[in-house]
């Protein structure tokens, strides 16, 4: 039975350095391909290339529904009125200048259109290639450290073994800067597309959670391989 499960953690194993090794060949392509790309940006006239990102919305306002959940009157042609003549309509941060606003019942209906559109120019695409190439090569080195995991558990007799124990920690350290250095990428990425007015570090939870996990697990074995060992002892 031992050797069965022996077994089936070294095929798992195997199968672990294939993904990996598959993964990192993609990986590496994309690093290629992301430098050519910034390169390119960073060599052309920034003036080459210039997108226009604008954008409109239609908001449907239920107004029945708002009175019923704050219990305040509301004068639907007053309320239409007011977007009219304001001529604009603030929206997930964006401001829209109003077209038209049509009232149908209690429902107030507003079409609008951007006022501040954004402009990415390839300078602002050298940003993106930039944070890109780092996440990607972060992303790397947290793979060759699974990889060197997966030969571990190819390669051992025992889950306990010192050698996998040692990988899987590894591993959990290497997490932790790909974790900062993928959030921080993200938010260089939208800075230079004008989504967002400054760089933040937005960790995500699932990531952080699933360094914690890897880490919980580290104990998990350093504690089976403890108990492995004094059951060696007492045979």
């Amino acid at each position: 039975m031992k050797e069965k499960s022996i077994e089936k953690i070294n095929k798992m194993g195997k199968v672990g350095v294939v993904i990996t090794t598959i993964m990192k060949v993609f990986i590496i392509i994309g690093i290629i391909g992301v430098i050519i790309g910034g390169v390119a940006c960073a060599v052309l006239p920034n003036d080459l290339l210039t997108m226009d990102f604008g954008g409109d919305a239609t908001v449907t306002i239920d107004l029945a529904s708002v009175e019923k959940n704050s219990s305040v009157n509301i004068d639907e042609g007053d309320l239409r009125k007011k977007l009219i003549d304001s001529g604009e309509l603030s929206l997930d941060g964006k401001t829209y200048a109003t077209g038209d606003v049509i009232l149908e019942g209690k429902k107030l209906i507003v079409s609008a259109d951007a006022e501040n559109p954004r402009s990415v120019t390839l300078k602002d695409l050298t940003g993106v290639c930039v944070s890109g190439l780092i996440a990607l090569a972060a992303f790397l080195v947290t793979l060759i450290f699974a990889q060197k995991l997966c030969k571990a558990f190819r390669d051992c007799n025992s889950p306990f073994d010192e050698n996998v124990i040692k990988k899987m920690q590894n591993l959990a350290y290497a997490m932790i800067p790909w974790v900062v250095v993928n959030s921080v990428a993200a938010t260089v990425a939208n800075y230079s597309l004008g989504r967002v007015d400054s760089i933040n570090i937005d960790l995500n939870g699932s990531t952080i959670i699933t360094v914690l996990v890897v880490f919980a697990l580290v104990y998990v074995f350093k504690y089976g391989a403890m108990l492995q060992q004094e059951a060696d002892e007492t045979l």
